[in-house]
């Protein structure tokens, strides 16, 4: 979630099989995520502060507006990463400032580097669109970037096939082309 998102959260999103459906603020589009079980039982009992709302919206304050609500909870977060000593992260594209939205990009890459669809981390993320997915994640997960490459092999040789009258290429010699009978 977004931490615009995160601070709109009420246990009303979590359905009975532990799933969260809401509403992303940005764009309006439906975000579904399954929750682990770990992740209901701490959502169930979140420790409400002085100022909270209370239970039904237990990260929004009573005196405050939501994008000073949000913009607490950034500031939180960002002394959290203080706390842990971490200034910068470094990735195989760039060297960056930690920011809240790094839980988000975690989130995403995680699940696409463990197997889930572009589709379905799309879904989770409530993007309209899986290529919003893929252009923002794509470049950090070297797996998919690799499965793309031999879904795309695998077309290029379906359509060698095809061409060769269901002969497969299988070498040459010579300037030669041998094949074989698929």
């Amino acid at each position: 979630m977004a931490p615009v998102d995160a601070v709109l959260y009420h246990p009303g999103l979590v359905d009975a099989g532990g799933v969260l459906r809401y509403r992303r603020k940005k764009t309006g589009e439906l975000a579904i995520a399954p929750l682990p079980e770990h992740v209901r039982m701490l959502l169930r009992d979140i420790p409400l502060e002085r100022d909270s709302v209370g239970p039904e919206m237990p990260f929004r304050s009573k005196t405050s507006d939501l994008f000073s609500d949000t913009r607490k909870w950034e500031h939180r977060y960002e002394g959290l990463f203080k706390l842990a000593g971490i200034t910068e992260v470094k990735t195989d594209l760039r060297v960056r400032k930690p920011h809240p939205y790094m839980f988000r990009d975690t989130f995403a890459v995680w699940y696409l580097t463990h197997g889930a669809s572009l589709h379905t981390v799309s879904r989770m993320l409530g993007h309209s669109k899986t290529e919003t997915t893929e252009k923002a994640y794509l470049p950090w997960v070297r797996e998919m970037q690799q499965d793309h490459i031999d879904d795309a092999r695998k077309a290029q040789q379906a359509i060698a096939l095809s061409a060769n009258g269901g002969n497969k290429v299988v070498g040459t010699a010579e300037g030669k082309t041998k094949t074989a009978v698929a």
